[in-house]
C-alpha cells in the first residue's frame, strides 16, 4: 500500500468491500478516497471536506499519486452535495460521535437511500454514538477496535434496516440482536467486539476500570452524588467485562 502506516487508515479500507463507490467525509488529506482508487478496491471515489484547505491538499496528494482523474472533490458541509444515486458507501471518521450523528441526520433523503454501507468511526461519545444510530434504525454490522498512540477508536460499520447490533455466536455465525435486547455494555462497547472477545477490547475496558477506580480512591474529595455515578459506573465495567467473559 502506499500509505497504510497509519492503523485507522488500514483498519477503514479493510472494511470496505471491493467494487464499493465510496464518499469519503471529512477526507482532510484525501488519504482515504486515494488508498481506494490506487490500490483498485474503489474504481472511483468522492472526497468531501467542508472547508477548502483540506480539499486542495487533498487534490494535490491526489495528483501526486497520480489518479486525480478517479477522485471528485467536493466542498460540502457533511453529504448534502453528494449527487444522488453515485456512491454506495460512505465514510466518516476523525470526528466526534455527535457531529456524525448530525451529518447522517441532514444528509438528504435521495442521498441516504442508495447508501448501502457506512463506516463511522466516532473519536469521542461512542457509547451516545451507538445508542443514537441503532435508535435510528441503523444496523450495527460489525466493529473493529484500533489502538493508537494510547486511545482507543472504534470503527463501526452499518447498514440501514431495523435497528440493532450484528453479533458473532459461537458457532461463528453471525446474528441480530434487536434494540430491545441490547445491554448498557453493548452500547458502551459495542456487541460485535464483545462477541469476538477482541483482545484490545479486554484491554480498554481493563484501563477504563482502573481509570474509575482511581478517581473512586480519591473519594474524600467528591462530592455524595459523584461517589454514586462512579459505583454504577464501576459496577456496569464489571459486567462488561463479565458479558466479555462469558461468551
Amino acid at each position: 500500500g502506499l500509505m497504510r502506516p497509519d492503523k485507522r487508515l488500514s483498519a477503514v479500507i479493510g472494511m470496505i468491500e471491493a467494487g464499493s463507490v465510496v464518499a469519503d467525509v471529512g477526507t482532510d488529506h484525501g488519504y482515504v478516497p486515494i488508498t481506494l482508487v490506487k490500490e483498485g478496491i474503489s474504481p472511483r471515489a468522492f472526497a468531501m471536506d467542508v472547508r477548502p484547505g483540506p480539499l486542495e491538499k487533498a487534490k494535490d496528494n491526489a495528483e501526486r499519486f497520480e489518479c486525480s482523474s478517479m477522485i471528485r472533490f467536493i466542498l460540502s458541509d457533511g453529504l448534502k452535495e453528494l449527487p444522488a444515486g453515485e456512491a454506495d458507501t460512505v465514510v466518516i471518521t476523525g470526528m466526534g460521535g455527535m457531529l456524525i450523528n448530525r451529518i447522517l441526520a441532514e444528509c438528504p433523503d435521495e442521498v441516504l437511500s442508495g447508501i448501502r454501507t457506512f463506516i463511522l468511526g466516532p473519536q469521542s461519545e461512542a457509547e451516545l454514538f451507538r445508542r443514537s444510530i441503532v435508535s435510528g434504525r441503523y444496523t450495527i454490522e460489525s466493529e473493529c477496535l484500533v489502538r493508537e498512540n494510547g486511545k482507543y477508536y472504534p470503527l463501526i460499520r452499518a447498514s440501514r434496516g431495523r435497528g440493532g447490533m450484528k453479533e458473532r455466536g459461537g458457532d461463528g455465525a453471525k446474528r441480530l440482536v434487536p434494540l430491545k435486547e441490547l445491554k448498557p455494555c453493548d452500547f458502551r462497547y459495542g456487541r460485535f467486539l464483545l462477541s469476538m472477545q477482541d483482545p484490545l477490547l479486554r484491554e480498554k475496558i481493563g484501563t477504563d476500570i482502573k481509570t474509575v477506580g482511581g478517581v473512586l480512591k480519591d473519594r474524600k474529595h467528591l462530592p455524595e452524588n459523584r461517589i454514586r455515578e462512579l459505583e454504577e459506573e464501576l459496577e456496569q465495567l464489571k459486567e462488561a467485562l463479565d458479558c466479555y467473559e462469558m461468551r
